[in-house]
């Protein structure tokens, strides 16, 4: 049978007997189709659909099965669920001892006989599971006999079993002198969990003594048994080696409750024992029998509710009600039609032995009751919330004023509108009755700034309830809404209380007098008179001509010259002013029966004498020129004498500008006018040798390939001279020089100009890597050779190797790797006289050199700071050009010794 596919499902027991009778076919009529498989319980009955058993996975699935050959030896694959089949009505034999991986499934179909004559090995990380069709005469019969070796059905000798279940089928496992258990660990090796829920199994172990089911020999650790179902029997031939007491530390554990309570349990006995009759022990194993029911009655309500199975005496909670019943709300259940209180409540916990129904108790849905509303003080008591048959209330009627809170509950067979029965809470009030006060008074006053407050008398209580002992007291006070004086004005009253018994006066609410008018009469104004401001000079701005007076309750205005007001006045030029001022009063004061307060008086502002200021020292440098500041209202007459110097006269002030360095004498003088005297002034000027103020103009720059200016200088003289250099001692060059590679470069500079000092500095102009980056770029160096002359050149610029080209010397490639820039600069130097290069990194033998008449060409390349490449220097001293040479080859260095050439040492470093 190539792939046989099995449904297990639970039926009916009709549906299970015509079953039965389907499996007596012969092989050939089903092996292609689907059928099915049932299980019974132990007491024959078949199982409800409506239970499933935690034991039996293969309840309600279809599996694939591959049927067993003699031949099939490995079952399974790791981390893999795989099905076999044991086809019905064969017998087969496996000689080998069967491997498990992964979690096996086995079912043994009626009338079959599987042989495993050496057992099944199922190891630790593997699980075996046998089933049973529905008769349950399907057969494994599995024996493993080698001295000191595996389990019939379990572990071999070196690891602990996986899980086993017996689900159903007959099974006898046995061991000869093997010592492992007939079901269980190997020789040594410790049980794990067995479980068994049907069928018949018959386990025997031999001569070494391994457990029954358990453990093998040499071990205490027996696992667990747990059986809920079948019929059990284990034999052991030597009770010493069944691992001591407690048979083998082996556990037996029974199923207490099944996973449905639709089900309750009964126990069946079964028995383990050894040969010698010295080791037995009882258990029993489970089957789930169906109990009793209980219906449920709406009693007057609609809707549907099913039946609920219950095990007898065993307590389960009550499904929940779903009858519905308009304008009533579900009590709970009661044992009577009639009842009108529950016996139990919804979902509550129920038990019973025999069928029952139970009926619901319905509550009739009432209204929260209201509370009375507009109750106020009248001593008398007062209901405060309405009576009502259908629920009991307290504490709904007072007398006193105050907050009160009823309770409520409903009468027996009534409820809220959401089911409850429980008190509820509802919240009344009596307000306290309203006291008046007649007859009080407010009395009028003089404006006060600030001041809203009047004074109240009088008065009496109206509204106290007869023979209750409440009269009027406190301190009463008027308020207005503002300050100012007038006629009639509203105010507000507080500040009367009342006065008794405070119980008593609790019960009331005094109202304070209201409509209550004041009258508030005008103040005089308070005043202080303006007077002549003393001592004035003119000083050509304007100046306060009066020391102001002050005013509490009106305003001052003056008039000058005729003239209207409102600050004090002011004047500007010398001369006399003539001042009148008038007070007047506010709404809320009053100047009396003129309706104004007046004075008059004369001030004079005298002349000022001119004054006149040198801005700074008299000593300036070139061509610093010098101010004179002046205050007169008429331009002064200036006079030079000495050395030449320009006078200018602009904008109240004298600027003098000497033409050359020198002394000078300048005299100022002013004619006599309206605001100032006449006055004469004498400055003497010194000019001296000026300095030069130069502006550096150093840009940022970024390496680009080319030559780039290293800068300039501005804002000097118009008739400077000015001379750049790469040192101090040689200014020479009219423009700042330029640079390509990346470095930070020294420029200095001189400039002379007529009159001034010489200056001197310098400036640094960095060109950076491009991004502002840590150079990490390199430049090729290029080396060439003259044929003439026999001399070698070097130079990292690529315009500079293809002029020489075209002049006839002969290109050689890259000599070398050479960073754009480092801290060691190679520095290039010409022999005008020998037509020769030198390079050296030496900053002494090239200030040498040029002492020698050498030219310096400047930083020709850089050297590696990392000193990666060596650059060999040789000295030939039979030539005349050329006698220096560079290279990087050790061979030619090495080549060039041998033909007479001086090793001088390294020369400098490439990349």
């Amino acid at each position: 049978m190539a792939n046989a596919r099995i449904r297990i499902t639970l039926l009916a027991l009709g549906a299970a007997l015509a079953l039965a009778c389907a499996f007596l076919l012969p092989a050939p009529a089903w092996a292609a189709t689907t059928f099915t498989v049932t299980y019974t319980n132990a007491d024959s009955t078949p199982h409800s659909p409506t239970v499933i058993d935690p034991t039996n996975v293969l309840d309600g699935d279809a599996v694939a099965g591959t049927p067993l050959a003699a031949t099939l030896t490995t079952w399974g694959a790791t981390g893999q669920t795989t099905w076999y089949v044991v086809e019905a009505m064969t017998s087969i034999t496996i000689s080998e001892r069967i491997e498990t991986a992964g979690d096996v499934r086995l079912v043994l179909l009626d009338g079959s006989t599987l042989t495993a004559q050496n057992g099944i090995a199922v190891n630790e990380n593997a699980s075996l599971t046998i089933y049973g069709q529905g008769n349950g005469t399907g057969k494994l019969v599995s024996t493993y006999d080698a001295v000191q070796s595996g389990a019939a059905i379990g572990s071999d000798t070196s690891h602990a079993p996986g899980a086993i279940s017996l689900l159903g089928g007959m099974i006898h496992a046995s061991t000869g002198v093997a010592g492992g258990a007939a079901i269980g660990g190997g020789y040594e090796c410790a049980g794990n969990i067995v479980t068994i829920a049907r069928g018949t199994v018959l386990a025997e172990t031999g001569a070494l003594g391994g457990a029954g089911i358990g453990a093998g020999s040499g071990s205490s650790d027996g696992g667990s048994l747990v059986i809920t179902g079948g019929n059990v029997q284990i034999t052991t031939t030597n009770a010493q080696v069944t691992n001591g007491t407690d048979n083998g530390g082996l556990r037996i554990t029974k199923q207490d409750y099944p996973t449905s309570t639709d089900y309750y349990a009964t126990s069946t006995r079964f028995t383990y024992y050894d040969t010698a009759g010295s080791n037995s022990f009882n258990g029993a194993y489970v089957a789930w029998i169906p109990a009793c029911a209980v219906a449920f009655d709406s009693n007057g309500g609609s809707g549907t509710m099913p039946t609920q199975p219950f095990a007898k005496d065993a307590a389960r909670n009550l499904t929940p009600c779903a009858f519905t019943c308009t304008g009533y709300a579900f009590a709970g259940w009661s044992d009577s039609r009639t009842a009108t209180l529950p016996t139990y409540l919804d979902g509550a916990s129920f038990s019973t032995n025999t069928d029952t129904t139970l009926y619901a108790v319905w509550n009739r849905i009432i209204d929260e009751p209201t509370p009375v509303q507009g109750l106020v003080y009248n001593g008398q008591p007062q209901i405060g919330v309405s009576t009502n048959a259908r629920y009991v209330l307290s504490n709904a009627s007072a007398t006193n004023a105050g907050e009160y809170t009823a309770t409520a509950t409903p009468a027996p067979g009534y409820c809220w509108s959401d089911g409850s029965t429980e008190a509820r809470e509802i919240a009344w009030s009596i307000a306290p009755a309203p006291l008046t006060v007649l007859g009080a008074q407010a009395t009028g006053r003089v404006y006060e700034e600030g001041n809203t407050t009047v004074t109240i008398s009088g008065g009496t209580l109206d509204g106290v309830i007869a023979g209750e002992a409440v009269t009027l007291g406190g301190a009463p006070l008027g308020t207005m809404t503002s300050d100012s004086a007038g006629t009639n004005k509203p105010i507000t009253v507080s500040g009367y209380t009342l006065v008794g018994d405070s119980s008593i006066c609790a019960n009331y609410a005094l109202q304070q007098p209201t409509d209550l008018v004041v009258n508030i009469e005008k103040a005089p104004v308070e005043y202080t008179a303006p007077m002549p401001a003393p001592d004035l000079v003119y000083n050509g701005t304007s100046q306060e001509l009066v020391t102001a007076g002050t005013v509490t309750g009106g305003t001052i205005t003056y008039y000058l010259n005729d003239v209207i007001q409102e600050e004090a006045p002011r004047g500007i030029d010398a001369g006399k002013y003539s001042i009148t001022w008038i007070i007047t009063s506010d709404s809320n004061h009053t100047t009396g029966a003129s309706g104004v307060i007046t004075g008059s008086f004369d001030v004079n502002i005298a002349q000022a004498t001119p004054a006149f200021a040198l801005n700074g020292t008299s000593d300036r440098a070139f061509p610093n020129a010098f101010t004179i500041t002046f205050n007169a209202d008429s331009e002064p007459k200036v006079n030079v004498k000495g050395a030449k110097f320009s006078a200018n006269v602009a904008d109240g002030k004298i600027t003098i500008t000497p033409r050359e360095t020198g002394t000078a004498t300048v005299t100022v003088a002013t004619a006599k006018t309206k605001n100032y005297e006449a006055s004469a002034h004498v400055f003497t000027l010194i000019s001296t040798t000026g300095e030069i103020q130069v502006t550096v103009n150093a840009p940022a720059l970024t390496y680009t390939g080319s030559p780039q200016s290293l800068g300039s200088i501005s804002t000097i003289p118009a008739n400077a001279t000015v001379k750049y250099g790469t040192t101090a001692d040689e200014c020479t060059l009219s423009s700042a020089p330029s640079r390509t590679v990346i470095g930070t470069y020294t420029t200095y500079y001189t400039v002379e100009a007529p009159y001034y000092t010489t200056k001197t500095g310098s400036w640094q102009t960095t060109i950076s890597a491009p991004g502002g980056d840590t150079p990490t770029i390199s430049q090729a160096m290029y080396r060439l050779y003259n044929p003439n002359g026999g001399e070698h050149f070097y130079t990292a610029s690529a315009e500079e190797r293809d002029g020489l080209r075209k002049l006839g010397w002969k290109y050689e490639g890259i000599g070398w790797k050479a960073p754009v820039f480092s801290n060691t600069p190679v520095y290039r130097l010409y022999n005008p006289n020998g037509g020769d290069h030198h390079y050296t990194a030496s900053a002494e033998e090239r200030d040498w050199l040029r002492g020698l008449g050498w030219k310096y060409e400047g930083i020709g390349w850089y050297s590696d700071d990392n000193k990666t490449t060596p650059l060999y220097r040789l000295y030939n001293p039979n030539a005349k050009s050329g006698s220096h040479h560079y290279t990087t080859s050790a061979s030619e260095r090495d080549g060039l010794r041998k033909l007479g050439w001086h090793y001088e040492g390294i020369g400098w470093y490439g990349l």
